[in-house]
């Protein structure tokens, strides 16, 4: 039995929000991309293009620089003699070792003489000396001079600026300089200059990160859908087995796939109840019409011999006529037995459970069923159990059923002029057993698994002269498994047959001997 699901989702709003947010991603991942992609080519200088004074940062290494200007300042504050700082050196090594030297170093001015104030390497001063070969010395400001024109000059023709200019004494007296040249990149305008070299590859990218993103989308948010639509195109075929995952992520989904189940589960359980009832139909009208045959055809010879006054006495018209009321009432009775039959197997009854003490129903029931026979016909022996009180959940009406027709059973197919039925009632676990033990002959062992079926009578030749309709222990088997027991013939030919039925205990028992 399926629990329904009680979740209540807002089903519209989650599933807009969820396509607005997929849409909005798929927009919004590959602008990050993109922006990784040019922080990895311009570093942390993209974050100031729109907040920040070009002129100081767009200057590489500009915070390395201001530190070394603040150190160097505070050394030529307290002695302007380069030779009595022998740490400069040290110190600025160890800056131009945490930095690129291309964005950045230093020239020492000693008269008209220039060279670099610290070790290059070969590749770097061979391109510092290109960049710088059309600049002489009376391009860069003398001591203690300021010429806001000299960094324009660098700017254009070597794309670096002079950045700090430091003056001090050599320990000759003669004046010198330091210059500390920083690379200048004017990162707007190499950006823009980026994009548009690459705007075709820029634009592509973003369209296959577009079109990838909603790809996986689409194909996420559509697979569910998909299966929703083949699982339901084959329940257009009368074919209702399949069923939706319902272990999905997407909550809309899982009631959707939930509902459909549902739907599935009662469609075919309708189905397989429509082809059971079609199959009964057939089986019924079947067995009626060979079932009938004889007795009709009975009535009709006892009728045309009523009609043709074939009758000569009263002794015989009475005898054909009892005999005719006599057919038609086991034609009456097979019908019913039929009806019955048929309503159990399809679930038209309903059920009226109540909770019953097993010892006192059975001990009613059977001796109701002794007044229904001559003590020639039947004997009962009913042994009461050990345990008094026992306690199961019977529908009364139909469990009388389940009794009468085992019992009459025995009695119609024992082949005795007495049947003796030994009744006995045993606990087995949380379960009841309830044995019917006849003295008959029994049934050879290939019937005993088929003696449960309909239309099954304990002789092969299903001679209609003894009666009944073969749907005594189908009956009582469809009652018994509504009642949640089990039913089963066991027999050992020429010596007994005995009908077992198990049925589980309902409450407590307390054990208490009695008399038999």
């Amino acid at each position: 039995m399926r629990v329904k699901n009680e979740r209540k989702i807002p089903l519209k709003s989650n599933f807009g929000i969820k396509l607005l947010l997929g849409w909005i991603l798929s927009l919004f991942i590959p602008i990050v991309v993109l922006f990784f992609v040019t922080f990895a080519h311009y570093g942390d200088g993209i974050f100031k293009i729109f907040t920040g004074d070009i002129d100081i940062w767009q200057m590489r290494g500009y915070m390395t620089t201001e530190q070394i200007a603040r150190d160097i300042n505070i050394w030529s504050l307290d002695s302007p003699i380069y030779q009595e700082h022998d740490q400069l050196n040290e110190l600025l090594s160890s800056y131009m070792r945490q930095k690129n030297p291309f964005y950045m170093f230093f020239v020492e001015r000693k008269g008209d003489q220039f060279a670099p104030f610290l070790p290059l390497s070969a590749e770097i001063q061979e391109d510092i000396e290109t960049k710088f070969a059309g600049i002489n010395a009376d391009s860069l400001p003398g001591f203690m001079e300021r010429n806001i024109l000299t960094n324009e000059l660098l700017l254009e023709k070597t794309g670096y600026v002079m950045y700090k200019q430091l003056d001090f004494y050599y320990e000759d007296g003669e004046e010198g300089s330091i210059y500390f040249f920083l690379k200048y990149t004017d990162l707007p305008a190499a950006l823009m200059t980026f994009i548009r070299e690459n705007l075709i590859r820029i634009i592509f990218t973003l369209l296959i990160l577009h079109a990838v993103m909603s790809f996986i989308f689409i194909k996420r948010m559509t697979k569910p859908i998909n299966e929703i639509l083949d699982t339901v195109g084959s329940y257009s075929d009368h074919d209702f087995k399949p069923r939706l995952s319902e272990e999905v992520k997407e909550p809309i989904f899982m009631l959707i796939n939930s509902a459909i189940n549902d739907m599935a589960g009662s469609l075919q359980a309708n189905q397989e109840n429509e082809i059971k009832i079609e199959e009964m139909r057939k089986e019924f009208l079947a067995q009626i019409t060979h079932d009938t045959k004889t007795p009709l055809a009975s009535i009709r010879a006892h009728a045309e011999a009523i009609r043709d006054n074939l009758l000569d006495t009263d002794e015989k018209r009475t005898k054909y006529g009892d005999n005719i009321l006599k057919k038609v009432h086991s034609i009456d009775n097979m019908i019913n037995e039929l009806s019955l039959y048929s309503d159990l197997e399809i679930g038209i009854d309903q059920y009226a459970f109540s909770k019953v003490d097993l010892d006192y129903y059975l001990l009613d029931i059977l001796e109701e069923l002794t007044f229904d026979y001559s003590k020639e016909q039947l004997d009962i022996e009913y042994m009461r159990p050990m345990v008094k009180r026992i306690y199961v959940n019977l529908d009364v009406e139909r469990f009388n059923r389940v009794v009468v027709n085992v019992i009459k059973n025995s009695v119609k197919y024992s082949g005795r002029e007495r049947t003796h039925v030994a009744v006995s009632i045993e606990r087995v676990g949380d379960r009841v057993r309830m044995m019917f033990r006849d003295n008959g002959f029994g049934s050879d062992e290939p019937e005993i698994g088929s003696l449960f079926k309909s239309f099954k009578r304990g002789d092969k030749s299903r001679n209609p002269n003894q009666g009944g309709s073969g749907l005594g222990l189908a009956i009582a088997q469809s009652i018994v498994l509504k009642h949640q027991g089990s039913i089963w013939a066991e027999s050992e030919y020429g010596k007994y047959f005995m009908i077992a039925i198990e049925l589980p205990i309902e409450g407590d028992t307390s054990e208490e001997n009695i008399n038999h």
